[in-house]
């Protein structure tokens, strides 16, 4: 129990720090506010009211360095944004979208910190460094606090689409402990019921995989998923549409259903006997 003492006011102040003083709860205050003085569908007025009202409840209880409450927060505040995309003013339904994307990129920095391996202590030195240069070993447009002084790590390394195939070893194998598994130039990486299929066009490639397959956890939409291959904003993506990225468009596959997706980036066939995600059933 005093561990978990010792984390920085997670009930209270560790948003803000881990998101670099960006407070959501203010955000959806503000728009719950706005939304008070709308002109609209009264019933979907009241549903909207209701979700906004669950996401402060959990974003002010969440505790933001356990992965399991930033996700609660996640799923609550992506209700929130469907409940309230017919009534929300353009303006706050962007705040809600990047009140999302912080909430991602929160979750993504506490998984590219999750080193089962023990580390060296860094000296004071090495340290300033890191914090001013970024740490190369986890995605670029992640972030996480450092276990020795608390100070907030940008990450500046290859997103998954664009790792070769000793990237993707070091950092789900030597990292984050996934298995793996070579079948000729395939890469599998598994934890859990997560998936990160390499499908390079040979084995031990230097550059990026032709396709990349990821199974999400349970519950993951497919919009995270993506994110967390190519650090690309979930506003941004589209079903049926390439992934805009900054070396130029992605093809994107989704298949599954809400219970659990997969997707499938770049030069890839599709899952014998699935058919592509359409969207929710009406």
């Amino acid at each position: 129990m005093a561990g978990r003492g010792t984390q920085k006011s997670t009930r209270s102040s560790s948003l803000r720090s881990a998101v670099r003083g960006h407070d959501l709860r203010p955000a959806l205050a503000l728009l719950l506010a706005a939304l008070s003085q709308a002109s609209c569908n009264p019933f979907q007025l009241l549903a909207c009211k209701s979700e906004m009202e669950s996401s402060q409840k959990v974003i002010s209880a969440m505790n933001d360095q356990d992965s399991e409450d930033v996700r609660a927060a996640l799923k609550a505040v992506q209700a929130t944004s469907k409940a309230c995309q017919s009534v929300a003013p353009a303006g706050e339904r962007a705040k809600l979208a990047d009140a999302e994307q912080r909430l991602i990129q929160q979750l993504e920095g506490l998984a590219a910190r999750s080193v089962p391996k023990k580390r060296p202590q860094l000296s004071e030195a090495e340290l300033a460094s890191l914090e001013k240069k970024g740490d190369p070993g986890c995605p670029r447009g992640q972030q996480y606090e450092h276990a020795q002084n608390q100070a907030m790590i940008r990450c500046v390394g290859p997103q998954l689409v664009e790792m070769n195939w000793d990237e993707a070893l070091d950092h789900f194998v030597e990292r984050r402990q996934y298995s793996a598994r070579q079948e000729g130039a395939h890469l599998k990486l598994e934890r859990g019921s997560q998936v990160f299929h390499f499908a390079f066009s040979t084995p031990h490639a230097r550059d990026p995989a032709t396709c990349l397959t990821v199974v999400g956890a349970p519950g993951i939409s497919w919009q995270e998923l993506v994110a967390r291959a190519t650090g690309v904003q979930p506003r941004r993506l589209k079903l049926g549409r390439a992934v805009p990225t900054k070396q130029g468009p992605l093809p994107l596959l989704v298949e599954g259903d809400e219970g659990q997706f997969s997707v499938k980036l770049g030069k890839c066939e599709p899952t014998p006997g699935q058919k592509p995600y359409s969207g929710p059933a009406e």
